[in-house]
């Protein structure tokens, strides 16, 4: 059987229409999934050298969704949770240290240290402060 050049061309733009948006992000992080991705941070302290150290952060989209509530979660919530929702954001999984020293007026040396993200994960979403 003989293929068209019409037909080819049909399935050659709907792979385009699927391929094309995961091919134009401008960073790897606007890709599904939590990613490390770096950042300067500017240190002022007043009366100290001013200093940029580099740090890490978790970035990205993590998997939510919803459905309809089964019989025993409605009975259990005299029929107010309707939907059954799971949502995972983006965190860090772990941190390392970053230290820092700044040179200040009188000979004073300002010693501090961050908190840097040295891994990331989808996990439960929790609310913040």
């Amino acid at each position: 059987m003989k293929v068209s050049s019409y037909m080819l061309a049909c399935v050659l733009v709907v792979l385009l229409g699927l391929w094309l948006p995961m091919l134009t992000h401008a960073h790897y992080w606007e890709s599904p999934g939590c990613h490390l991705v770096g950042y300067t941070k500017k240190v002022r302290i007043p009366g100290c050298r001013e200093t940029k150290v580099q740090m890490n952060a978790c970035r990205g989209f993590c998997q939510s969704y919803s459905y309809p509530s089964n019989l025993a979660t409605l009975q259990n919530s005299d029929y107010t949770q309707i939907f059954t929702t799971h949502g995972s954001c983006c965190s860090i999984a772990t941190t390392h240290d970053v230290n820092i020293r700044l040179q200040c007026l009188d000979n004073y040396e300002y010693v501090d240290t961050f908190k840097s993200a040295a891994s990331c994960e989808c996990s439960l979403c929790v609310i913040g402060d």
